[in-house]
């Protein structure tokens, strides 16, 4: 059998909806600098793709079918490919874009450093507790928890992403595990699950919209509990 880093590197993984070619070769891009080092992580994909900005993850199924393979992922965003990200790996507004600081200022002080925000009053002191009535009131109810776990185990149908002259080939199917060096993510609303493929981490995605008030990641490291 063929070494399955080849198999991957000839494949594109999942059916999903594919961006015309044509959207790779857009228009001209406005810039590949967000003013003021701003950052809006909620935009349609196609936003970023005409700035030549880094893309959030979830935008991977889109451009799957106009960069392939060669799309490189790095935490929560996505490139066309590692030479991108290269370019932008030792940026200061990436540096903070990655750790989600999204509206980091570019203005610096004079000594480098970002202004520092102005120091928060103390709070206000609590009203006077009614001591007769302290020892009957009753305890707000707990919220309810809602777990979203990500799938152990999926199967990914891997097929040729263009035919090769003289040659036909038969779709396959492989086992991608939940990468346990990349936990699943919550950012915003959408939570990503990563999958390992032969070997390779984070070579395969599945995410999901939540809607819900606060998330924690679960202890096992599989998923998030979220109160609505």
């Amino acid at each position: 059998m063929p070494s399955l880093k080849r198999v991957f590197h000839a494949v594109v993984m999942l059916a999903a909806v594919v961006v015309p070619p044509a959207l790779a070769q857009s228009e001209a891009a406005s810039g590949d600098a967000a003013p003021s080092g701003d950052y809006d992580y909620n935009r349609p994909c196609r936003y970023y793709l005409v700035r030549h900005l880094p893309a959030p993850a979830r935008c991977l199924v889109e451009f799957q079918g106009s960069w392939g393979v060669n799309a490189y992922i790095d935490g929560d965003f996505i490139f066309r490919d590692r030479n991108e990200w290269l370019r932008w790996r030792d940026r200061e507004d990436y540096k903070h874009w990655r750790k989600h600081e999204f509206h980091w200022s570019a203005t610096q002080s004079s000594n480098g450093a970002a202004p520092s925000a102005p120091e928060a009053p103390p709070p206000a002191a609590p009203p006077p507790a009614n001591v007769a009535n302290a020892a009957s009131a009753t305890p707000p109810a707990a919220s309810p928890v809602t777990s979203y776990v990500c799938p152990a185990q999926v199967t990914v149908r891997l097929s040729l992403s263009q035919p090769v002259a003289g040659w036909s080939a038969n779709d396959g199917e492989f086992q991608a595990d939940l990468d346990a060096s990349n936990p699943p993510h919550f950012s915003g609303s959408i939570l990503t699950c990563y999958y390992r493929l032969g070997g390779q981490p984070g070579a395969f995605m599945l995410y999901r919209s939540v809607s819900a008030r606060q998330c924690t990641a679960r202890r096992d490291g599989t998923g998030i509990d979220c109160t609505p």
